[in-house]
């Protein structure tokens, strides 16, 4: 699995060098490619699990992870590739999915701070809207991602680390508010 995500890799180092621009229909295409491969091998509830289990492991071992994939896509690589990993990361930010999920969050952080209940209609709309990009972009199940990118809030400022987080995990409980549970029988 290591070496399918890395071949992902040299393409995004080609483009950073070049100067491409994110939002570039090459780089969107190969951004789609990793999503599709996170969801077949499940790294978003791998990840996810991880870091809530213990952050600081996590965090570590995505540092390791980052560094071992920078070297297999450049054996000449002894270091993690910043570089790389920014564009990566700007690619991620320039795609229309990543853009609607960012206006999700800033909504929810909203209703988060004005203290709405998770199973308000303002919630259950959000939940919505999150389940149908997921849907709409194959981004795979709308929890996993919501618990996944909630625990990945930790490499901007500290503030805004905790608004993220706190808005990622409201829309994971709002999904749990509004999924219906099973009847027994």
């Amino acid at each position: 699995m290591a070496l399918r995500f890395a071949s992902y890799l040299a393409p995004f180092r080609r483009f950073g060098r070049r100067r491409s621009t994110p939002a570039a229909p090459e780089a969107q295409a190969l951004v789609s490619e990793w999503n599709a491969l996170a969801v077949r091998y499940v790294l978003r509830q791998f990840m996810a699990t991880l870091l809530e289990w213990n952050p600081a492991v996590g965090r570590k071992w995505l540092q390791v992870g980052e560094r071992a994939m920078s070297c297999s896509a450049a054996p000449q690589q002894a270091t993690s590739d910043d570089g790389l990993w920014g564009y990566f990361a700007a690619a991620q930010e320039a795609s229309p999915w990543h853009q609607a999920l960012t206006q999700i969050a800033d909504e929810a952080a909203t209703l988060v701070e004005r203290k709405m209940a998770v199973s308000s209609p303002p919630a259950t709309a959000l939940a919505d809207r999150l389940t149908q990009i997921c849907s709409d972009y194959s981004l795979g199940d709308p929890m996993v991602y919501a618990r996944w990118a909630g625990a990945m809030q930790f490499r901007k400022s500290a503030h805004e680390n905790a608004r993220r987080r706190s808005a990622w995990e409201y829309l994971a409980a709002a999904l749990q508010a509004h999924t219906p549970r099973p009847t027994k029988r």
